[in-house]
């Protein structure tokens, strides 16, 4: 179409740029604050809090994946939480949370989150649905793969 045309004729369907675009400039209410113990940027510039999350946040930034690092979420009967990442699978425009619980071996890390999860299915947040959830212990640490095989099967497709 030419370009006089275009600016007279507003788009049904919104394009995927556009959407993406629109998505990641909403603007977050309360901004999250770190201590000055985290030094953990990714290759975009994204501060996180820690080693995991910077696998997860370059592995997304690699694969183009639009995403948000502790966006709020408020959850009934919990108050407000800060998922890790709040992704965008942009081929079916729907939004995921990913949540890595990152030590698993202390008790009472384990314990909280446990609740965490309950709270995060009373609100409607199942795992492989709209929920991505990567766990660890100082034994088993993160797979980069696994990284990989969960943002190509649920975000990319």
């Amino acid at each position: 179409m030419p370009y006089g045309r275009k600016i007279l004729v507003e788009p049904i369907i919104t394009s995927d740029k556009i959407f993406v675009e629109k998505w990641l400039n909403e603007k977050i209410s309360n901004p999250m604050e770190f201590d000055n113990e985290t030094e953990f940027y990714s290759n975009k510039g994204v501060r996180v809090r820690s080693k995991s999350e910077l696998i997860i946040a370059n592995m997304l930034e690699q694969y183009n994946v639009p995403y948000k690092y502790e966006r709020p979420l408020l959850l009934k009967k919990w108050g407000q939480v800060r998922p890790d990442f709040t992704c965008l699978n942009v081929v079916q425009r729907k939004e995921l949370i990913w949540e890595h619980f990152g030590m698993m071996d202390s008790p009472s890390y384990a314990n909280k989150n446990i609740v965490k999860m309950a709270n995060y299915q009373q609100n409607g947040f199942f795992v492989g649905k709209n929920m991505i959830t990567t766990f660890e212990t100082s034994v088993c640490p993160i797979s980069s793969l696994n990284v990989k095989k969960m943002i190509e099967h649920y975000l990319i497709q």
